[in-house]
Parts: structure tokens; C-alpha cells; sequence
């Protein structure tokens, strides 16, 4: 029985490693995308499709930066909770509604949803500061250990006397600025 045991292990050990995506630039991001938008989640739900867990989130658009405008935009992701269980892909953003994020969206090819370029890496999250000024915060690469916490964004704690070493978010402004600026071919950076 032991051997049975080892010799399923062995054989199946190697499906189970997990997928490295590539690390992406402001640059990259804005080049790769065929849509970058500025939108708000506005509601989730969960579909099965041929036995899949996904969760589609509809995002109604607030600033078309890059590609062809439309008001509102549906992402279908592998993921969610699902009788009390949550299924997660590390790396896959999880979006919650009522929330800003800045999107750089591969092209849709129905019947499958556009998805952010770089999984994690090509969606956002805005967040007004507490003076109001909007900030963009990219998210951080997942740790596997991390998997089944929830993901916390690199934002200030407000009951925190100490300032938080990962409050980085850039202005909005000043990254929307950036991304037109390498769309139109102005910019010199790498």
C-alpha cells in the first residue's frame, strides 16, 4: 500500500506546482493592454461554467484611458465562494463591488471575458486618501502561504499612530498622466 501511495505522489507532485506569471512595467501593462480603464465594481456573481467556479464582475466605466469606450465591462474570473467554500487561483484579483480599480484588459474573445493583463498585476485598486485625493495602489505578488487569507492592500492604517511603510499609492492624476503619455509615444521611459 505504501508503494501504491508513493507512486501516485510522485506521479501527480509535479501538477501541482504553481504557475509563475511574468513581471509586468507600468510600460509593459499599458503596451500589453488592448483596454486600460478607470471603473467601479459594481456588483459579483458567481456562475458555473462545465463544472467551473467562476465569478463575473460587472465594472461600470468611469474613464476609458486606452481602446474602444463602453459604459460598463463584464470580467469573468476562475475563482470564488461557492457553497461556503472559497476557491481561489493565486493571483487572480478579487474584485469587490462598490470599489475603484484601474484595469489594463487583455481583449475579449467571446465567449470569454477580457482579464487583466498579468493576472494581479493589471488591476489597481483607488482609494481616496484621507486629504481626498484618489491614489492608485497596484497589488503586491501573492505568497502561496497567503492563499486562503484575505489580501490586503498596501493602504494607510487609520488607527494607527505609526505611518505604514507600504502606503506607496501614487496620485491618480499623476498615473493617468503617465499612461497617455506612453500611448501617444511622448514618453522616454523604460
Amino acid at each position: 500500500m505504501f508503494y501504491f501511495v508513493a507512486f501516485i505522489f510522485i506521479n501527480t507532485a509535479t501538477m501541482l506546482q504553481p504557475t509563475t506569471v511574468k513581471q509586468f512595467s507600468l510600460i509593459e501593462l499599458t503596451k500589453s493592454a488592448e483596454k486600460v480603464v478607470w471603473a467601479r465594481c459594481e456588483n459579483t456573481a458567481l456562475e458555473l461554467i462545465d463544472g467551473e467556479i467562476y465569478t463575473n464582475y460587472k465594472f461600470v466605466v468611469i474613464e476609458t484611458i486606452k481602446g474602444r469606450h463602453t459604459s460598463s465591462i463584464t470580467i469573468s474570473l476562475p475563482g470564488g465562494i461557492f457553497q461556503g467554500v472559497h476557491y481561489k487561483i493565486v493571483g487572480m484579483p478579487i474584485f469587490n463591488p462598490n470599489t475603484d480599480e484601474l484595469l489594463f484588459l487583455t481583449e475579449a474573445t467571446p465567449p470569454k471575458s477580457a482579464w487583466p493583463i498579468g493576472l494581479y498585476q493589471g488591476a489597481a485598486r483607488i482609494i481616496d486618501d484621507i486629504s481626498g485625493v484618489s491614489r492608485v495602489f497596484f497589488r503586491q505578488k501573492p505568497h502561496l502561504a497567503e492563499t486562503f487569507r484575505h489580501e490586503k492592500l498596501a493602504t494607510p492604517n487609520k488607527n494607527s499612530s505609526r505611518p505604514s511603510k507600504n502606503y506607496n499609492g501614487k496620485p491618480l492624476e499623476t498615473v493617468l498622466s503617465h499612461i497617455r503619455s506612453l500611448i501617444s509615444g511622448q514618453s522616454n521611459d523604460h
